[in-house]
């Protein structure tokens, strides 16, 4: 059996963190995974390892759609014992293969990690983030029944109960912010104002809340929606590798959840041959245990005051 908690979308909140750890060390949990979105800087990203110093169990961490590339890495300097998912992408525990993805489709102006589709690295991408690729993660299975994918980003689903619902903004034409609207994405938003793409939004892009409401407030072409915003191919590729078990975060709406990957919705308790579980978001105190033993798997919700 396999006891992996889960660690996503913390945000700085390192008190939540240690309040988790704690539990989990309850629940004799083998791993905590901290699965992206650790903080936007240095102070909250140490902050949020040096919280799990406490826990017995292996610690895994990789980033999400926050993290600066320079800040992520000195915190993990600082917090040797802490595995880094970036380097170490596939982690074998208890007759089971942990396999991450580091990385977002969806970044902030501060973020230094992106998840792309295909093989070769998008241009546009290569001068900004440490990439890393859906196409390439097949290299790191070895027997699917036996293995875990980890990732920040969701895979898309379909229906409202669904581990990938969000009310969030889809850009309508494309952007450039203007400096004065910065503080709609928060006072530490501004210094990233001297790096002109971080202000540049192409169409298309998902803006999540509470941000987009605040933008189309403000006159910006943005749509609010209700709707699935998982990545098609992640989807895609758990599909074709046969993945039975998934872990992720992001979508803070769509925490607690687990549906199958078949699609449908499992209740925490019930075991099932798949469960792809999205178990944010830990800034509010959520997390949750990944259970695995033998070919099936179920979950359970964890909440901590925040």
């Amino acid at each position: 059996m396999l006891k992996l908690g889960l660690i996503v979308c913390a945000h700085g909140n390192a008190r939540a963190v240690l309040r988790l750890c704690k539990q989990y060390s309850l629940q004799h949990a083998d791993a905590i995974a901290l699965c992206g979105d650790l903080g936007d800087d240095f102070s909250e990203i140490n902050a949020v390892l040096k919280a799990t110093a406490g826990a017995k169990a292996k610690i895994i961490a990789f980033p999400g759609s926050h993290e600066p590339e320079k800040d992520f890495y000195r915190a993990l300097r600082k917090n040797k014992r802490v595995i880094d998912g970036t380097k170490q992408r596939r982690i074998a525990l208890q007759g089971y293969d942990i396999v991450l993805l580091p990385g977002s489709t969806v970044n902030t102006g501060s973020a230094g990690f992106r998840i792309f589709d295909g093989k070769r690295v998008p241009k546009a991408y290569a001068a900004r983030f440490r990439t890393f690729s859906i196409a390439q993660l097949g290299r790191f299975i070895r027997n699917a029944q036996k293995t875990i994918v980890l990732c920040h980003d969701p895979p898309k689903c379909s229906g409202t109960s669904a581990i990938d619902v969000a009310y969030s903004g889809v850009v309508t034409k494309g952007f450039i912010l203007h400096p004065k609207d910065a503080i709609v994405f928060g006072q530490k938003f501004k210094k990233h104002l001297d790096n002109p793409l971080a202000l540049i939004t192409p169409k298309g892009e998902i803006i999540p809340e509470p941000f987009a409401s605040k933008l189309a407030k403000r006159g910006y072409p943005v749509s609010v929606k209700h709707r699935n915003v998982g990545n098609i191919a992640l989807k895609q590729f758990l599909k074709s590798k046969k993945i039975p078990f998934f872990a992720c975060g992001h979508i803070h709406e769509a925490g607690h959840r687990a549906v199958s990957a078949a699609g449908k919705s499992l209740k925490q308790g019930a075991w099932n041959p798949s469960v792809w579980y999205n178990a944010a978001p830990a800034v509010k105190g959520n997390g949750g245990i990944l259970i695995i033993d033998g070919k099936n798997a179920t979950y359970k919700n964890v909440k901590v005051k925040s």
